[in-house]
């Protein structure tokens, strides 16, 4: 009983803090410019209550980086971001 509650405390703390998954999940493409980073990048596409490493992290793994991999200008990475932003998402990085 005292696992179960454990667990269940882990995961809730896990989900304020945003670093549980999210399977309201859509994707944005993103043409780097010249000077973007991943951070740059997961740092528009996170919502307030999502760790922006969590962010980094997807991203990588949803393009198969490796993690010190550098991206370019002209490369379009996919971004994962919760389905209720993509607007929001595709207009940040359409400004640029």
């Amino acid at each position: 009983m005292k696992y179960m509650l454990l667990v269940g405390a882990v995961a809730i703390a896990g989900t304020q803090l945003g670093w549980m998954y999210h399977t309201d999940q859509e994707y944005v493409s993103v043409h780097i410019e010249k000077g973007q980073t991943i951070w740059d990048i997961a740092s528009k596409a996170a919502d307030s209550n999502t760790d922006v490493r969590y962010v980094v992290s997807s991203i990588v793994e949803a393009n198969h980086l490796e993690n010190n991999q550098d991206i370019y200008p002209g490369q379009v990475l996919q971004v994962p971001v919760n389905a209720d932003r993509v607007d929001i998402v595709k207009r940040e990085f359409s400004s640029h």
